[in-house]
């Protein structure tokens, strides 16, 4: 919703968590690859023709797609929705600030405030009155993304000292897809609530799933390795 703050009709698919994960895993295996390619010693040329394929691969996206539907090759179009390509140059946004992080970071939290009323003022911009800004590039457009990006970095950066008694992170990760989907069906057409709604309702089922799951599933492992490593010394 924030991404894309005029694409309301691209959520509350059913599947869209299985969707992510599927692209997800596949950026695990592109992990690698960066970090063996482009974080170790690659040329700043090779860098850059990397990225600008990346960046042209998503930002001909929409008309690809387009294209292969209306010419009989719809299954071409599905592939290229399904695979790590359209959102490979956010990937190696990251990438790049991972590289060069330190300087980054730094540069990121000491402009803050002034990356958020950016990002605000383009998405208002985009939603309000250039609207077909948001067109451009697969999912949505670049300078939302490089904003975003900079603007979580520089909250969870710029209050790091701020610290949780627990791990929520991962029952985030789990439930806002599914609570996402679920709340769109039933508020429509207001997004602002939507977004309350779902930051409480993620927040509440993490604190719940970490209690009554992770706990004790971290519980379990421990005792199972426990006992793996009593039998070892045993033997």
């Amino acid at each position: 919703m924030i991404l894309k703050p005029n694409g309301n009709e691209i959520y509350g698919i059913s599947n869209g968590a299985i969707w992510a994960i599927w692209i997800e895993l596949q950026i695990y295996v592109i992990a690698v690859l960066c970090k063996k390619v482009l974080i170790s010693n690659c040329s700043k040329t090779f860098w850059g023709i990397t990225f600008a394929c990346a960046f042209l691969i998503n930002l001909i996206g929409n008309e690809l797609v387009s294209l292969c539907q209306n010419n009989g090759f719809g299954i071409v179009a599905k592939i290229y929705s399904s695979s790590f390509l359209p959102y490979l140059y956010f990937f190696l946004i990251g990438v790049l600030g991972y590289k060069f992080k330190d300087s980054v970071i730094r540069f990121i939290c000491n402009n803050l405030i002034y990356i958020t009323v950016a990002f605000l003022a383009w998405h208002l911009l985009i939603k309000y009155h250039v609207e077909p800004l948001a067109e451009a590039g697969y999912y949505t457009d670049p300078i939302t993304v490089l904003l975003a990006g900079m603007l979580t970095l520089g909250l969870a950066f710029r209050f790091g000292k701020c610290r949780l008694k627990v791990e929520l992170s991962y029952g985030i990760y789990v439930w806002h897809m599914p609570i996402i989907t679920f709340l769109i069906q039933v508020i429509s057409g207001r997004e602002w609530l939507l977004i309350l709604i779902s930051m409480v309702l993620t927040f509440m089922f993490a604190v719940l799933s970490n209690i009554f799951i992770e706990k004790k599933v971290q519980k379990i492992e421990s005792h199972i390795l426990q006992r793996g490593v009593f039998r070892s010394e045993c033997q």
